[in-house]
């Protein structure tokens, strides 16, 4: 009887764990040659992350992990020079915003996936995003001392 208690105690912290687990899992992202393909305009991608509880009381930053790049064909070369004149960066230039819609905010997480590295325009084609939450420091107000009365 006294090990019933233990028993749910630790499947609770099992299923905890595989709960983390699944949530992590699906912030891996394979592209596939529709996504990136270069047309009349550069691809971008873009994806919505949930965010939980007093979301505004923090500010939200994101990174490319475990990047897997592949180099453009010829014909996305002459698209890609049709389009645009400006240097690829080294990675992407990740930008984010936070959405509230129906009382329940996501944080938008928006790239090009077109880099140049090692002297070669690649794509982006697999990754992994890691969302980190940092909190947001209050401004302080600054005001100026009382002057001190001379009697």
């Amino acid at each position: 009887m006294s090990n019933r208690p233990n028993i749910r105690f630790w499947a609770f912290i099992v299923m905890l764990f595989v709960n983390c687990l699944t949530a992590g899992a699906q912030q891996f992202y394979n592209l596939t040659a529709d996504e990136v393909r270069i047309d009349t305009v550069l691809p971008r991608f873009s994806c919505s992350i949930p965010l939980q509880g007093q979301y505004a009381d923090s500010v939200y930053s994101v990174r490319i992990l475990y990047p897997d790049f592949v180099q453009m064909t010829p014909y996305s070369e002459r698209r890609l020079r049709a389009i645009t004149d400006q240097p690829l960066p080294v990675m992407p230039e990740v930008e984010t915003r936070i959405v509230v819609e129906r009382r329940k905010a996501s944080l938008e997480v928006l790239f090009v996936p077109l880099v140049r590295r090692e002297n070669k325009n690649m794509m982006l084609v697999s990754f992994m995003l890691q969302v980190e939450a940092q909190p947001r420091q209050s401004s302080m107000v600054h005001r100026a001392p009382k002057a001190t009365e001379k009697r």
